[in-house]
């Protein structure tokens, strides 16, 4: 236990005994030793929380500002997981941009449910963290009555409306589908410290066509989280904006995550396309280049070079690639059709396949305290639609 620690329970210690003196000389001794021990936990929560962790926490968000790596940061917070209140909000968060950093996306979404429960009256937190803990796939109308009186009662609650929307999403009638939507979009504004929420309606926006909304979270992951070391999905903004055709945009995204911290080959593939379609053919291939030897195995990018030494017209290079081996490509549906944009498939059931690839969820992380909080995502509740399929530029 660190010193402060101590210091701060033996404080407490010496003056609930000075107290307790005082306050009843003549009473029993049984007393006196429950007032002390009673005033001794009060007292060192109090300290805890208005003198030791504001003091840890802005020395690990400073850390966390001047690049320390999220080992650092963790050590820092990982006596502060149980204070109170505003200060448990801000730890919490900053918990989960270290974990983030580091990988665990299951670590990650668990430290970002807890600040926002570090928000909420206790008993209301109570009830709010059963509901976490039972998510089934088929809700039944009363688990979703209770949770929308618990919305009433948190209204500021990101998580307890996202979480309200897929089991809404989940249930087979259109009305549940319009209302699960409603509350995704009061969800956005309030999640916008939370970057896995963020991306969580990212993607299932965009798998619906809803771009508004798509816009917007988009806009907030750029905006709030586009330090490099927080690992949100690049290659969900990157494919929503190519699918648009918004190729700037793609370059600027691509532009934000530096290679050191580019854990895909999104990016790359990404600034191969935008750099292809506007014009810049060496640039598109200069990236696909830079892209193989970080991902050499990487499909699209293979797919993207070949377009690109096809438009130059440099058959020296797209034959080589026709002719290596087939061990680097996934097998496909006969849906799927790489037509030069990074694969673009040619219809809805060729893109699921890639969604439901992409998507997958993380190996659960080993440092995961909390296995019963599992994570529940709007995108898979994704369904698509025939007549909304967006093609990517040929």
């Amino acid at each position: 236990m660190p010193l402060s620690f101590v210091a701060i329970h033996l404080l407490t210690i010496l003056a609930t005994l000075v107290v307790a003196g005082v306050a009843s000389p003549g009473g029993e001794a049984g007393d006196g030793l429950a007032l002390v021990l009673l005033a001794t936990a009060a007292l060192g929560v109090v300290g805890i929380n208005n003198i030791l962790a504001p003091r840890r926490l802005a020395e690990a968000e400073a850390a966390w500002a001047s690049g320390a790596p999220p080992s650092a940061i963790l050590d820092l917070t990982h006596r502060l997981q149980d204070t109170l209140g505003e200060t448990s909000h801000r730890i919490h968060l900053l918990r989960g941009r270290a974990f983030l950093a580091q990988g665990f996306r299951n670590q990650a979404w668990v430290e970002h449910l807890e600040a926002d429960l570090a928000r909420m009256a206790f008993p209301l937190r109570v009830f709010a963290r059963h509901q976490f803990n039972r998510v089934p796939k088929d809700p039944s109308p009363r688990q979703i009555r209770n949770l929308a009186r618990l919305v009433r009662l948190c209204p500021r609650s990101p998580r307890l409306r996202h979480l309200l929307g897929i089991l809404l999403l989940r249930k087979p009638d259109e009305g549940s589908h319009q209302a699960a939507w409603e509350h995704f979009e009061a969800a956005l504004p309030l999640a916008h410290e939370d970057p896995l929420v963020l991306e969580d309606l990212l993607i299932a926006a965009s798998g619906r066509s809803f771009d508004a909304l798509a816009d917007r979270a988009l806009s907030l992951l750029l905006h709030r989280h586009a330090d490099p070391r927080i690992a949100w999905d690049r290659g969900a903004a990157i494919r929503h904006l190519l699918a648009r055709g918004r190729f700037q945009e793609v370059l600027a995204v691509a532009a934000l995550t530096t290679p050191a911290h580019r854990r895909d080959e999104w990016p790359w593939v990404g600034e191969a396309a935008a750099l292809r379609m506007l014009g810049d053919l060496a640039g598109s291939l200069q990236a696909c280049e830079s892209g193989l030897v970080a991902h050499p195995t990487a499909y699209r990018l293979w797919m993207e070079k070949l377009q690109t030494s096809l438009d130059l017209r440099r058959m020296d290079e797209a034959l080589p690639v026709l002719g290596r081996p087939s061990s680097p490509f996934p097998r496909m549906s006969p849906n799927f059709a790489g037509n030069g944009c990074a694969g673009r498939p040619s219809s809805p059931t060729g893109w699921m396949a890639i969604r439901n690839a992409h998507c997958a969820p993380s190996p659960r992380c080993p440092q995961n305290t909390r296995a019963t909080m599992r994570r529940h995502s709007a995108s898979s509740c994704w369904r698509p639609r025939a007549n909304t399929s967006r093609r990517w530029p040929r």
